[in-house]
């Protein structure tokens, strides 16, 4: 049985009133409003007249003052704040190396700290914004990723380490704002999951999956191409599709792109030679296994605290990019080291948290994508340096220099922190009411 909303306008306007977040508004008024046909209805069919039902109603809420106020504390917003002292901390972190290399790459201290700065700021300033709002323009990031993928195959300047890079009025874009793109874009359409027809949803998701991943590898960037491998993977594995098409979907992709793999180094005699010197650094020491040997020495006269010796540490190059994580053990000790690994696992715990206590899928699919953005390019960092995976250009975040990319991992952090914030604003009023 339905009844006009009207008749009970007056008890809701008066709860409203004592809650001040506005999504906590209307979530409430949506709850309240579903309890009290729930309740007008049940009185109705135990033979009370509907007048009197929905007085009846509204009187076992309870009293609008006391509801209120319950409602209030629990709508909220929170602030996460150990994943903001973290956050502050890896910042601060990652501004000690920077200070100690400004004598080798001259201002490089005062551009990261701008650009440090600048990450902690949108962060923040993103963490108050509603990330539900994202969710509606899923396509717009989708065709916007797709575009900065175009411009920069087909404008890109091919200077950077056999990389094409997309310049736009003399700033060079990062395509990691594409996988930040493709991120809130998968998160948007797993969330709402469009397609009703099974054969429909195998063609599109498989397009959606592969036209990206075809551009990273003709750019090339095949590191940028295995982090997003990884984004949609992860965002498939916690989406509300069928566990058997995740598997299928992931089990037939996941041979095709190691089946490809092995067919490109195949037939590529420069990739078969990178294979062969990961394997073998040592035959190749004075060619392209420098960098693994030249790192494995250093790294072996590290000390625990304080520099190593100094020609260890300026042997290398990129310290102050893709291997600065070298640089701070060489120049600080292992102890540092340890430090900042432990500060990061703390971080990925914290955001695990985020997505066990998020009841929104969307804000689920953001938290889970965002962390695979992290720890794809952590963990292969640590892993190139530690001599354990090939060495690509994977940045550690927050501690390489860069400023897009700095910026870019504070806005993630910054959408993490906001689902957080109103993670608790999905749960409803029973415990109120109870």
């Amino acid at each position: 049985m339905k009844f006009d909303d009207q008749q009970f306008e007056s008890y809701i306007v008066e709860v409203l009133k004592h809650i001040k977040s506005k999504t906590g508004k209307r979530v409430v008024k949506q709850e309240l409003i579903w309890h009290l046909h729930e309740k007008t209805t049940t009185l109705i069919k135990n033979g009370v007249s509907e007048e009197l039902a929905i007085k009846q109603a509204m009187s076992e809420m309870g009293e609008p003052l006391i509801l209120g106020r319950e409602m209030n504390k629990m709508h909220k917003p929170k602030t996460e704040w150990s994943m903001i002292i973290l956050f502050i901390a890896i910042l601060a972190v990652g501004l000690l190396p920077m200070y100690t290399l400004n004598t080798e790459y001259i201002g490089v201290f005062q551009r990261k700290l701008f650009f440090t700065v600048d990450a902690f700021v949108l962060g923040i300033s993103v963490m108050f914004f509603p990330y539900e709002k994202l969710k509606r323009y899923w396509k717009c990031f989708f065709v916007i990723g797709l575009g900065l993928l175009f411009f920069t195959l087909l404008f890109g300047d091919g200077s950077f380490n056999g990389q094409n890079k997309l310049l736009l009025f003399g700033i060079t874009v990062d395509m990691l704002v594409a996988l930040v793109c493709f991120f809130i874009a998968w998160a948007g359409l797993l969330s709402i999951d469009p397609f009703k027809n099974k054969l429909r949803k195998i063609i599109y998701s498989s397009l959606l999956f592969l036209i990206p991943l075809f551009l990273f590898g003709m750019i090339p960037d095949f590191f940028y191409g295995l982090m997003y491998v990884v984004l949609v993977f992860s965002l498939f594995i916690f989406s509300k599709a069928s566990k058997r098409f995740v598997y299928s979907f992931i089990s037939l992709y996941s041979f095709l792109f190691i089946s490809l793999l092995l067919i490109e180094i195949g037939r590529s005699p420069s990739l078969l030679n990178r294979v062969e010197v990961f394997f073998s650094p040592d035959g190749h020491a004075w060619g392209m296994g420098y960098m693994y040997v030249t790192i494995r020495e250093g790294l072996s006269k590290a000390n625990w605290i304080g520099p190593a010796l100094e020609d260890y540490i300026f042997k290398i190059p990129d310290l102050h990019t893709d291997f600065i994580f070298v640089y701070l053990i060489l120049m600080f000790g292992w102890l540092i080291a340890a430090i900042i690994l432990t500060l990061f696992i703390i971080l990925f715990i914290r955001i695990a948290v985020v997505v066990l206590k998020t009841n929104d899928l969307f804000g689920k699919l953001l938290v889970v994508g965002g962390m695979s953005l992290f720890f794809s390019t952590f963990a292969w960092n640590v892993g190139m340096v530690l001599g354990i995976l090939p060495i690509m250009s994977a940045t550690f975040p927050f501690l390489s220099y860069g400023g897009s990319q700095q910026i870019l991992y504070g806005l993630i952090l910054g959408i993490i922190l906001s689902v957080y914030r109103r993670s608790h604003l999905q749960k409803g009023i029973s415990q109120a009411t109870a």
